[in-house]
């Protein structure tokens, strides 16, 4: 698949921060349901060191599947900014022929659809006004307008555009 992203770890300041309030909501609601059951009034839980053992067994490995969770999850959020970020930098050079391709799992499928809209609009308008300019230059006009064509056909060729 051409579309596919290799790494998953893309922005790693959003990713590691998104799955470190993850790994934290989930050991605060573990501790919270533990402490629970511990002071529960007709049966505690009684804290053996086996039992605590074991309990420190599964939050480790929670901590680490809640973790890896979270870096997947926010990897289909920060694929998509990246992937929005590339593509208006081709925007920004003047290719307005950049088009925004996200995976199907991905987040924010509907704005790049709009986006991509936009740009196609944008695209055309930009083709559009490109051959009017062709067509004043070569029509009969006075030497002040021939100056003004000339500049908006430079200004026009800035982008490029698949005619």
């Amino acid at each position: 698949m051409a579309n596919r992203r290799e790494t998953v770890v893309i922005n790693k300041p959003f990713q590691y921060q998104y799955a470190l309030l993850i790994v934290s909501a989930a050991v605060l609601l573990t501790n919270i349901a533990l402490m629970a059951l511990r002071f529960y009034p007709s049966e505690p839980l009684l804290l053996t060191t086996p039992i605590a053992l074991l309990i420190s067994v599964f939050e480790l490995a929670m901590i680490v599947g809640v973790w890896y969770a979270g870096i997947k999850i926010s990897h289909r959020i920060a694929g998509p900014v990246y992937v929005f970020a590339r593509e208006l930098g081709k925007l920004a050079d003047g290719d307005l022929s950049a088009r925004i391709a996200l995976r199907k799992k991905d987040q924010f499928l509907d704005a790049a659809e709009q986006m991509n809209d936009s740009l196609a609009t944008i695209e055309a308008r930009i083709i559009e006004l490109k051959k009017i300019a062709g067509q004043l230059n070569h029509a009969d006009v006075s030497e002040e307008s021939k100056e003004l064509l000339v500049l908006l056909e430079d200004r026009l060729s800035y982008f490029s555009v698949g005619e």
